[in-house]
């Protein structure tokens, strides 16, 4: 009985400090406000592809994580967390598969949980064992670039994106850098509530795909029927929207940016959903609606 309790205080000492670790490397937007999403990217330069690597991170709000370009993880995002909640959540991803030779650039998108101010936005490390077997470790500092993006959490709670200033190079190794700014590295030493999680984790889960049954034109727009509830998000396929136009549905907002072709759909935002209103400016009509799809997502188990 000695032995299993001195291993658990044991066990519970190193994630403290573990924790306690993550409380040091903080970084922000240097001017972050309480609801704009925030873009993060660090260059690492390495000879040789590394045999393995992890990053751990900790979050104060919801995340997507990019290695190479490549979305690390099934999850929708990261992390699962009650309304209203910013306290710290810790994961850690194995990244073996996404790395290569030379370059690896490590890159987030960044959404508060709810609209606040909090300076402790993103904690990182990335460690593993190098092309020669020699371990390395780096954490986020303020060497990270970072810049807001073309979307933020609108007064509805859901989204405004912007699609004339969507950035397609963010993530990538060939980045315009004029406008990216450093992050700001936040030292808070004190020890700060932070959830662990080692191996399994809880987080959201595409389960299903569907189409509308039918659709209703309304005096305010198009309203349509999915014939039954679910938890997600709706992702609208437009056609020969004019630049600048304003299409609504839901809690979301979306400018165009005047591609022939164009796709809207929230970074994060999610909902309740069974039938949804589609309205516009006065250059809105129902044909420039190409596609409307329903994004069902449900709490599942990762590791």
């Amino acid at each position: 009985m000695k032995q299993i309790l001195l291993v658990c205080y044991i066990l519970f000492r190193a994630l403290s400090a573990f924790a306690q670790q993550f409380n040091t490397h903080w970084i922000s937007f240097p001017q972050p406000d309480s609801t704009s999403h925030v873009w993060f990217r660090k260059a690492y330069l390495q000879p040789g592809t590394p045999r393995e690597a992890q990053i751990t991170i900790a979050s104060t709000g919801y995340y997507k994580l990019y290695v190479n370009e490549y979305n690390v993880g099934t999850a929708s995002f990261y992390p699962l967390r009650k309304p209203n909640s910013n306290n710290a959540v810790t994961l850690s991803f194995d990244v073996t598969p996404y790395l290569r030779n030379d370059t690896n650039v490590i890159a987030i998108i960044y959404s508060p949980s709810y609209p606040h101010l909090n300076p402790r936005q993103i904690s990182l490390i990335y460690s593993g064992r190098d092309s020669i077997g020699q371990y390395f470790s780096y954490h986020s500092d303020a060497d990270w670039l970072c810049r807001r993006t073309n979307s933020s959490i609108n007064k509805q709670g859901g989204e405004r994106i912007d699609g004339r200033y969507h950035n397609t190079d963010w993530n990538t190794t060939s980045f315009e850098q004029a406008l990216w700014l450093n992050a700001k590295e936040e030292n808070v030493y004190q020890t700060a509530p932070n959830t662990v999680y080692n191996g399994f984790y809880p987080a959201l889960k595409i389960t299903r795909r569907r189409s509308y049954k039918y659709f209703d034109l309304v005096k305010d727009g198009v309203e349509y029927e999915f014939g039954e509830g679910f938890h997600g998000w709706i992702r609208l396929t437009l056609r020969n929207a004019r630049k600048g136009q304003t299409i609504r549905f839901g809690n979301t907002e979306y400018i165009c940016n005047g591609s022939l072709d164009e796709q809207a759909c929230p970074v994060f935002s999610t909902s309740d959903y069974r039938r949804i209103l589609i309205s516009g400016d006065n250059s809105f009509q129902r044909d420039q609606i190409f596609d409307i799809e329903a994004i069902s997502i449900t709490p599942s188990t990762f590791f």
